[in-house]
């Protein structure tokens, strides 16, 4: 076999199985996958992040302005929003007059307007909102399994959907009205390009794969990750074939051009001058009291914010570069200022950090543990048996062949970057923000097991005899059966934990009843569980309970009536409450928990879902 052809996107000729086959068993997989998340999602309330992303997306569509939640991009809130053009809701008054968002304009406030208080239902809005991003996961992970088909097989496009699609953490997120999932799914497709682009370099390519990563960019910041993906892969490319570098030289330009370009046309072709931006002016307002406040670029631990120093004193307006910059930001038009905007507030919370609950342990930032942690123990363990046979298979790959496959590189790189920048990041608030190594771990794990009971087509680029592991007949149908028990039992987690994906946690822990012990927030308790607390007052004849609800959904707006939870200040002077208590378990646990922690003397009696607490004080 020609060594070229691993180089090359070649079409199938010898698929494994038979292409009908194929197609019948992805359409019989999202038709399984659709109702799954239909039927779920019209049990989850209203999440903490939902309604800022839903009424945020509505003002895009609607006005031509991209003013709330500049901390994440508009493509995928605006996408989830296009059915409300022909349900029309009211728009907030002050959202649809306003020229420029002020720093006061409140996204939480009008969002529960919005959503509680508008002539269209709530449970409308955020069901057609909702469906929006069911259909874009569903046709991503359709993308990824036909990449996965592309380069290890029929047989791979199947896996490589099932591994994704129906990963419990994947169903969670993917029909809520975020970021995550969508980010995660364009990341990947932007890596593809860029590899289509690495094996082909033409005008056209160069074109194509800037302007899926200017929708990655446009999906969420944590993209920019793809830059030193792109240099590493680039460089390989390079060390492998020098004679290329001027053609390169010639096409990267395009396809920054390309990307820059789309990105700005995502953003409507926003141009502004930062000076003109309220928060700008407020900035530059507080500039002189930071500058003469050293407690100012302190937390409450002693933390010394440098950068923050540094940047603040460089911005100083009464010295250079101060008065340069400061004139510039007056005067000088920026293409895609609500980009840079956005990404500049994205950058300061990143910098400054969240507060996080680790394993009973509370941090006022990030710690490098938590990712990992939250990663094992929030992903089935079969998949975790999978993803390190896989990192095996493709190690004896490389150890074996110097010529490394390109498209192996691909699948390592990306999660490997996002990886160690994930570790050093301070917004621990859930294992969400992990959703990028998810499609590459699918296809790699497709992969392996393609490669190693020898299921890949001979025409295809990932393929060369050298690759093959020699394996008898016998073992060859033990490592079939092995890998058959790990898909069913992938399968069988996800099974079990519906319609509660997003409370899933693995055998490692003893499930989701034991998952605050060692996260909280979007891992376990995310306000989804509000409707089933209503169901359950219904069907407990509960007129009323002690209730504190950690989430944004309106009490009475679902005929929800309920007193405020007594702090433990109140019941050491009052007693105990009378009656039913609910609580949620991030308040009980992580805000302000020690407002509560009387309740944890006492043993629940019984739970909603996997996010509420119920304590029975009736006499």
């Amino acid at each position: 076999m020609d060594k070229s052809n691993i180089l090359n996107l070649n079409v199938i000729k010898n698929p494994t199985l038979a292409r009908s086959s194929f197609w019948i068993g992805l359409a019989f997989l999202i038709i399984i996958l659709g109702f799954v998340q239909i039927s779920s999602l019209l049990a989850d309330s209203q999440t903490v992040d939902e309604g800022p992303h839903i009424l945020a997306g509505y003002s895009y569509l609607k006005t031509g302005k991209i003013l709330l939640n500049p901390e994440h991009p508009p493509l995928l809130k605006a996408w989830s929003a296009l059915p409300l053009l022909i349900l029309n809701p009211d728009l907030p008054e002050e959202v649809k007059n306003a020229s420029t968002a002020p720093a006061e304009l409140d996204q939480w406030g009008l969002s529960y307007e919005f959503l509680h208080k508008n002539r269209v239902p709530a449970d409308t809005i955020i069901f057609w909102s909702r469906l929006m991003m069911v259909i874009l996961a569903t046709l991503g992970a359709a993308g990824i399994a036909l990449i996965a088909r592309i380069w290890f097989g029929n047989l791979a496009g199947i896996i490589a959907f099932v591994l994704f699609s129906f990963d419990p953490n994947v169903l969670a997120h993917g029909r809520l009205i975020t970021t995550d999932v969508g980010s995660a799914i364009f990341i990947f497709f932007a890596a593809y390009a860029f590899y289509l682009f690495l094996n082909k370099p033409t005008a056209l390519l160069a074109i194509g794969s800037g302007g899926v990563f200017a929708l990655a960019l446009a999906a969420k910041f944590s993209s920019l990750t793809l830059l030193p993906v792109f240099l590493i892969l680039f460089t390989i490319k390079l060390i492998k074939e020098k004679s290329d570098l001027e053609k390169y030289l010639k096409l990267i330009p395009l396809f920054i051009l390309m990307a820059f370009i789309a990105l700005w046309a995502i953003y409507g072709f926003n141009i502004e001058k930062p000076g003109d931006d309220p928060k700008v002016k407020q900035l530059y307002a507080s500039n002189a009291q930071l500058l003469k406040d050293p407690s100012a670029y302190q937390d409450s631990n002693g933390k010394n914010y440098w950068l923050a120093r540094y940047i603040i004193h460089t911005f100083d307006p009464n010295k250079q570069p101060g008065i340069a910059l400061k004139w510039a930001a007056d005067n000088v038009p920026v293409p895609a200022y609500r980009y840079f905007r956005g990404l500049s507030d994205f950058l300061a919370h990143s910098y400054r950090g969240h507060y996080a609950y680790l394993a009973g342990h509370f941090y006022e930032t990030g710690v490098w543990q938590y990712f990992i942690i939250a990663y094992l123990i929030k992903s089935p363990i079969p998949l975790l048996i999978m993803i390190t046979f896989s990192f095996c298979v493709f190690s004896i790959i490389w150890m074996r062949k110097n010529n490394f496959p390109p498209a192996g590189w691909v699948i390592l790189i990306p999660p490997a970057i996002y990886w160690l920048i994930s570790v050093k990041s301070s917004l621990n608030i859930g294992v969400r923000h992990l959703m990028p190594v998810y499609p590459f771990y699918a296809v790699m794990i497709a992969g392996a097991i393609a490669l190693i009971i020898k299921k890949i087509p001979a025409s295809l680029p990932f393929f060369t005899k050298s690759l093959s592991i020699n394996q008898s007949a016998k073992s060859g149908v033990f490592l079939k059966i092995i890998f058959t028990i790990l898909i069913v039992w992938f399968l069988a987690e996800t099974a079990m934990i519906y319609p509660y994906h997003l409370s899933y946690f693995n055998e490692l822990i003893g499930g989701p009843k034991n998952g605050h012990e060692y996260l909280l927030d979007s891992n376990i308790d995310w306000g989804q569980d509000f409707l089933r607390l209503k169901k359950y007052m219904k069907d407990n004849n509960l007129d009323s309970v002690y209730l504190r609800y950690f989430g944004k959904t309106d009490w009475d707006y679902y005929g929800v009536k309920g007193n405020s939870v007594p702090t433990t200040e109140e019941v050491l002077k009052n007693g105990l409450p009378s009656g039913i208590v609910i609580i949620s378990l991030t308040p009980l646990f992580l805000l302000n928990h020690e407002e509560f922690s009387w309740l944890l003397n006492y043993t629940p009696t019984d739970r909603i879902g996997y996010s509420m607490r119920v304590y029975d004080f009736r006499k």
